[in-house]
C-alpha cells in the first residue's frame, strides 16, 4: 500500500544531492537511523525533491532552539502523532521522548495508552499535550482558556507559537507518512498500536473563526519564513495539479478546520474532478489514518498517476499545516 518513493541507492541527481546535504546535517545520535541512512519520513517525500528540500528546510528552525526543551517538542510531536494514529511517527517520537527523559518510559507509556489523558505528568506537560491535541484534531476550539492555562503553567506565547508550529509540522508528517506507507526504520522500545480504521473521522468546524490573531508566527522568523517558502511552492505552480485544482484543495481544508482568512470552496465554479479532489482531501485532512490505495482510486481513474496523487495529498497536507496555524492563532483568543 502506498506511493512509490526512491531510496539512497535508487537516488540519483538533485535527489541524491539533498540526501547526502541532509545526512550530513549536524544531529543528535538519537535522530539518527540505525541503518545509517535517510529517516523514512525523508524519503516519504522523495517523488519531489523539491518539496523535500523545503519541508526539511522547516525543521531546524523549529527545533534547534526556544523555549521548549527537548522533551516538550517530543511530548508535541508524539501527542500528535498519536491522535493522528500514524504508526511511524508516533514510534518514532514515543522513542524520542523516552530517550529525553534519560531512558524513562512511564511517560511515552502513558501518552500511548491515555494520549488524552497523561497520568504522569507535570501541569505544564499536560497543557502542552492538550493544547497540541485539540489542535491537531479540533483546532477551532482552543480559545482564551487555553492560553491562560499555558501561561500559568509557565509557557509564554514564545512558547505556545513553537508549539503550534511544530504541532503544524508534525500533521504534516503524520498525513504523508501515511500516504506513503512507509516502515518502521528506527529500533523503539515502546510500539503504539497500528491505526484503527473504523475510528470516526474528526469533527470539521462548525463555522469559522474569524476574530482577531493574538499570536504572531513572526515570533520565529526563521521558522515563518520556511513555512512560507514551503507554502509558495506547493500553492504557486501549474502542475501536476493545477493551480486552480490546489485553490479547490486549499478551500476545502479550510472549510473543515475553522479558518476564516480562505474564502469558501462555494466561491468557486464546479468542474468534473473537483469531487474527486474534495474527497481525498477530507481523508488527509480529516482522517489520515484511512488512507490507503482506495483513497487514490478515484483520482487514478480520472488519469492521475502517482506524482499527481501525492500532489493532491501534500497540496491538502500542506493547506492543513496553514490553516491550522492560522485557526490556532486566532481561536487562543477567543472567550471560553
Amino acid at each position: 500500500m502506498g506511493l512509490p518513493t526512491v531510496g539512497y541507492a535508487e537516488s540519483s541527481g538533485e535527489l541524491r544531492a539533498l540526501y547526502d546535504r541532509m545526512l550530513a546535517r549536524p544531529l543528535p545520535p538519537a535522530y539518527r537511523t540505525p541503518h545509517g541512512g535517510v529517516a523514512g519520513i525523508v524519503q516519504a517525500h522523495s517523488i519531489d525533491p523539491e518539496l523535500l528540500a523545503r519541508v526539511f528546510a522547516v525543521s531546524p528552525t523549529l527545533l534547534s532552539d526556544g523555549p521548549l526543551t527537548w522533551t516538550e517538542r517530543e511530548l508535541v510531536s508524539s501527542s500528535t502523532s498519536r491522535i493522528n494514529q500514524c504508526f511511524y511517527c508516533t514510534a518514532c517520537h514515543t522513542e524520542f521522548l523516552r530517550l529525553s527523559l534519560d531512558g524513562e518510559s512511564e511517560l511515552p507509556l502513558s501518552l500511548v495508552a491515555h494520549p488524552r489523558s497523561l497520568r504522569t505528568a507535570s501541569p505544564r506537560l499536560k497543557i502542552i499535550a492538550e493544547i497540541a491535541i485539540a489542535m491537531a484534531e479540533a483546532p477551532w476550539t482552543l480559545n482564551a482558556h487555553h492560553r491562560d492555562r499555558a501561561h500559568v503553567a509557565g509557557l509564554d506565547d514564545d512558547a505556545l507559537v513553537q508549539l503550534i508550529m511544530i504541532c503544524a509540522f508534525m500533521c504534516h508528517q503524520n498525513r504523508i507518512a501515511d500516504a506513503v506507507g512507509i516502515g518502521l526504520d528506527y529500533d523503539v522500545q515502546i510500539k503504539p498500536p497500528h491505526a484503527d480504521v473504523s475510528t470516526p473521522s474528526f469533527a470539521a468546524a462548525p463555522a469559522p473563526v474569524t476574530n482577531r490573531a493574538v499570536l504572531e508566527l513572526s515570533r520565529r522568523p526563521a521558522a515563518a519564513a520556511a513555512f512560507a517558502t514551503w507554502r509558495s511552492y506547493v500553492t504557486d505552480r501549474d502542475a501536476p495539479l493545477t493551480r486552480r485544482q490546489r485553490t479547490v484543495i486549499a478551500r476545502w481544508v479550510a472549510l473543515w478546520l475553522g479558518d476564516g482568512s480562505i474564502s469558501s470552496p462555494a466561491d468557486l465554479t464546479v468542474n468534473p474532478i473537483d469531487d474527486a479532489l474534495r474527497e481525498l482531501a477530507e481523508v488527509v485532512t480529516l482522517a489520515p489514518w484511512k488512507l490507503s490505495d482506495a483513497s487514490f482510486a478515484r483520482l487514478r481513474s480520472n488519469g492521475m498517476d502517482d506524482l499527481a496523487i501525492f500532489d493532491a495529498c501534500n497540496t491538502a497536507s500542506t493547506a492543513g499545516v496553514i490553516s491550522r496555524m492560522a485557526v490556532a492563532v486566532t481561536a487562543l483568543g477567543r472567550p471560553k
